[in-house]
């Protein structure tokens, strides 16, 4: 049960998530990859980072005075909960619209895409699969052991 349950998070976070990201039929992963990287350092000469620092709402609960039926009274100390720090780049979604606005110039498309199932990465593990395949539902995303995605149509 333990396992079962494990294997739910980690599906839930980005172990089994669909590959989503940028796509051209025809297209070599390498010239995807340097495609990307072009589009990502353009994006954040033209929009830097605005990184601004935070605070979670404040919250306070006064103190409380309980006693019983004798007339004895406890004081329990009030409590001051949030204020944590966190950052935020205020920049992220302009810089974001950007990046797809070069690589949509280039002719990527966004596309989400899922999975392999694990027999499909099993038969493809070791192949070197360089060209985007023709865009269709029968078209699957592995991880390979570097953590690249490779495409295949499945038959």
């Amino acid at each position: 049960m333990q396992n079962r349950a494990l294997m739910l998070i980690l599906c839930a976070t980005a172990a089994c998530a669909p590959y989503s990201g940028y796509y051209q039929a025809g297209q070599t992963v390498a010239r995807l990859n340097a495609d990307q990287t072009t589009c990502e350092v353009q994006a954040a000469q033209k929009v830097p980072p605005n990184t601004q620092i935070r605070r979670t709402p404040v919250t306070v609960s006064p103190p409380r005075r309980v006693c019983n039926k004798a007339g004895d009274c406890v004081v329990y100390p009030g409590q001051v909960s949030g204020g944590d720090a966190y950052t935020v780049d205020t920049n992220l979604p302009l810089r974001q619209r950007v990046e797809d606005q070069c690589m949509g110039a280039k002719g990527y498309q966004k596309v989400q895409i899922p999975l392999c199932t694990p027999q499909v990465s099993k038969a493809i593990e070791g192949r070197a699969i360089t060209t985007l395949p023709p865009l269709s539902d029968r078209v699957c995303a592995a991880r390979t052991q570097s953590r690249d995605y490779v495409f295949v149509t499945v038959n």
